[in-house]
């Protein structure tokens, strides 16, 4: 899972498991893709999704799975992915003796969304409406020095465009309790 919650698979050119230049990262169509609601919902569905994966997988593709350490011991963390990609009966990029991988995972240690900040590119892609313009704004040229929280950051860049607005309470929540 891309850390947007969205489907992402690496594919390679070549049946090595290595593109000539690197592998390429597709990503789905929104309409098929099934965001993750956060890092504890990523994890209690990962295995379901890798075994649903695991029976068409081409040997070409990759699963590329990007989670936020926060304030997780990052070799518990990454052990724990590891054993979830195995039980799901696929090789991870960590434990392959050969280029017989099928899932890598990856542990972003400070800020995830300082990663989505510094290409808003690949954000784009997925979400269509945000400005080409962003990145050139004086606060979010070094994605990682950006002030008031990166998460922060990217929460209003996206809800400026039209997503992720802060109608997130149900009717009946009430929040002077």
């Amino acid at each position: 899972m891309c850390a947007s919650g969205r489907k992402c698979v690496a594919k390679s050119s070549n049946n090595h498991g290595a593109a000539p230049n690197g592998p390429k990262v597709v990503v789905d169509q929104p309409e098929r893709a099934n965001p993750s609601l956060g890092k504890q919902d990523l994890l209690k569905n990962l295995l379901a999704r890798l075994q649903g994966y695991q029976v068409w997988l081409p040997t070409t593709w990759r699963v590329i799975v990007v989670i936020d350490r926060d304030d997780e011991d990052c070799v518990e963390l990454k052990t724990k992915l590891e054993s979830i990609a195995r039980e799901a009966g696929l090789a991870t990029k960590t434990s392959a003796a050969s280029s017989n991988w099928q899932v890598v995972n990856r542990l972003a240690i400070e800020e995830l969304e300082a990663w989505f900040l510094g290409g808003m590119d690949a954000v784009r892609s997925v979400f269509s409406r945000v400005p080409s313009t962003i990145e050139r704004r004086t606060r979010y040229r070094d994605a990682d020095g950006v002030r008031g929280g990166t998460w922060e950051a990217l929460e209003r860049i996206l809800q400026r465009a039209g997503y992720y607005t802060k109608k997130r309470c149900s009717p009946t929540w009430n929040s002077a309790r």
